[in-house]
């Protein structure tokens, strides 16, 4: 008797015998209409998202580089409060200083060690003081995917996806009233 259990629960993993000649129902049946359609579904999907995640992926690189540009202009100008601040003080070695640089010459009790040159005047020396910031991390490079579903085949590319997509539901087996009915067990 309990091996007869165990043959018919091992049964009752397959249908249990509900379903004429002891088959799994339609819908479950390993066909290669699943096959096409799930390949149709990925590549349809492809199509879509790929160009899409492209364009966020550049939207996200331009917001980046504009916040490092923001960044750098704001210590920039923290950078030159700072300046007008010291020079609105009365400090007199400073503006001796400033007056040497911009007439270029030295009072004659110094001597010139090390110049460095500012190209922009005052605000090249302010620019020498703030620190860079790092630039942004660039977007990945296009993949061949990305050139295949976003370049001048994507229209093919989308056809075939709808033409499996097409093989995948027409090759599904079908489920009859007939087999529904036969599937349904008798009340006992």
């Amino acid at each position: 008797m309990a091996a007869s259990r165990n043959v018919s629960s091992a049964r009752g993993l397959r249908g249990s015998g509900d379903f004429a000649g002891d088959q799994l129902p339609p819908i479950l049946r390993v066909s290669a209409a699943w096959l096409f359609l799930l390949a149709g579904l990925v590549l349809a999907g492809a199509v879509m998202l790929v160009p899409a995640w492209r364009d966020v992926e550049a939207v996200r690189f331009e917001r980046d580089r504009l916040e490092a540009a923001s960044a750098y202009q704001t210590r920039r100008l923290a950078a030159t409060r700072h300046m007008r601040t010291a020079l609105a003080q009365p400090d007199a070695e400073l503006q001796q200083r400033l007056i040497a640089w911009q007439l270029n010459l030295l009072p004659a009790d110094q001597t010139a060690v090390a110049r460095e040159l500012h190209a922009g005047g005052i605000l090249g020396w302010i620019d020498s003081t703030v620190e860079p910031v790092a630039p942004p991390k660039p977007p990945p490079a296009p993949t061949m995917l990305e050139h295949i579903v976003s370049g001048p085949m994507r229209l093919w590319v989308l056809a075939v996806a709808a033409v499996m997509i097409f093989i995948g539901l027409v090759g599904l087996p079908v489920v009859s009233p007939a087999c529904n009915e036969a599937a349904t067990p008798e009340p006992a």
